[in-house]
């Protein structure tokens, strides 16, 4: 299998989020943003871009991101680009972001132009094992369908004067939505039903399964037909046995990360768990911050 293609976005996503955290009323934080010529061509993009009023006047910050772990730290040639990217862009301030860090001569540029600099890179999870859990920090409710009474009418489908036996299973994609004549299967349909109602009440965390029995109501069962040999029948009355429980995510930390200047001072923390593809939650990241070192 290849390895996922790393175009940068995950850290311009990471950043936008941290840095939009602390905005001031009347600020706004926007990605990619393009930079056109004097003919109307795009000739650059930029990373991210924060502004607003200060006071009387205008305020723009350039952050320009680097997420480029076979090349090692930035170099100084990048922070020489953002420099002259500052005057032809006209922007009040500008950082840089890396997610390998800087090398002295970039630290050395950066700090003689005034260019702030962050890092946001990979700790040990033991260090921060008090801020963010092994497992991800989710609660799942959990349902399990044991059986299912269904009673369908149509005129149509009779054996004599019984109705005929019916025979579909619950992944069957046999139902149909009436509004929008969309095919769904019967545990698509009771899904929304089983996770809206008030069967968790009472059910302890990561405690025993509770058996009930659940009837769907007649609003519920009318948005719906359910399709046999070509025949659309009405659901006249819809039963089941369902187990609930309540229990933890098995998601593990998959990483932990901190945002922080060149001084070492620390502004957030990023944990990222990550689960299996099949599961209805892959992936959880969590942002501990924003902190003011001063």
């Amino acid at each position: 299998m290849s390895a996922e293609r790393n175009d940068g976005k995950k850290l311009e996503d990471l950043v936008t989020l941290i840095e939009g955290m602390g905005l001031q009323p009347g600020f706004k934080i926007e990605k990619n943003q393009p930079v056109y010529d004097e003919e109307g061509n795009q000739i650059a993009e930029l990373d991210i871009i924060i502004s607003g009023k200060l006071g009387t006047g205008k305020f723009r910050s350039l952050i320009e991101c680097r997420d480029r772990p076979s090349d090692g730290s930035a170099p100084r040639s990048w922070i020489q680009q953002l420099i002259g990217r500052r005057i032809d862009l006209d922007v009040d301030k500008v950082m840089a972001v890396s997610s390998t860090g800087f090398a002295p001569g970039a630290v050395e540029c950066a700090r003689e132009n005034n260019i702030e600099l962050r890092t946001l890179q990979a700790v040990d999870a033991d260090a921060v094992a008090t801020c963010f859990p092994s497992t991800a920090p989710l609660i799942r409710q959990q349902w399990h369908i044991c059986s299912t009474y269904i009673a369908l009418s149509n005129p149509n489908v009779l054996d004599g004067d019984q109705p005929r036996p019916i025979q579909f299973t619950m992944h069957d994609t046999c139902v149909i939505e009436k509004a929008s004549d969309k095919r769904l299967s019967l545990f698509s349909m009771l899904g929304p039903v089983l996770n809206a109602g008030s069967f968790f009440d009472g059910i302890e965390f990561n405690g025993a399964r509770q058996r009930q029995k659940v009837v769907v109501d007649e609003s519920d069962r009318n948005a719906y037909f359910v399709e046999r040999e070509g025949l659309r029948c009405e659901i006249e009355y819809l039963e089941c046995e369902v187990e609930f429980w309540i229990e933890g995510s098995p998601m593990p930390l998959a990483s932990v990360q901190e945002y922080k200047n060149a001084a070492g001072d620390v502004y957030a923390k990023v944990a990222h768990w990550k689960g299996d593809p099949n599961d209805v939650v892959r992936e959880i990241t969590v942002i501990l911050g924003k902190h003011d070192p001063s």
